[in-house]
């Protein structure tokens, strides 16, 4: 899940922002979950954005590159893991 961003035209995090009292990345956070997710890697943003929300965070490899650095980032990690559990 990216949560990094700007979030210029909205004008307040997105991540983090509450609708009915719960941070939409958390509601993606449970969707992810409720269908059959086993973990959230979350990429991007500040680790103390993060320590809000459900899941894992990661550094974003290449901020300021926008979503697509975030999706690279994520690939990357992924491919490491699963590298070091073969």
């Amino acid at each position: 899940m990216l949560i990094g961003g700007d979030s210029s035209r909205m004008g307040t995090d997105k991540a983090t922002f509450e609708v009915d009292g719960v941070a939409m990345a958390n509601r993606v956070a449970a969707a992810a979950v409720d269908a059959g997710a086993n973990e959230i890697l979350m990429i991007g943003g500040t680790q103390a954005r993060a320590k809000k929300l459900t899941g894992t965070w990661k550094k974003d490899a290449f901020p300021g590159e926008g979503p697509l650095g975030g999706v690279i980032t994520a690939l990357a990690s992924e491919v490491v893991a699963a590298i070091n559990g073969m």
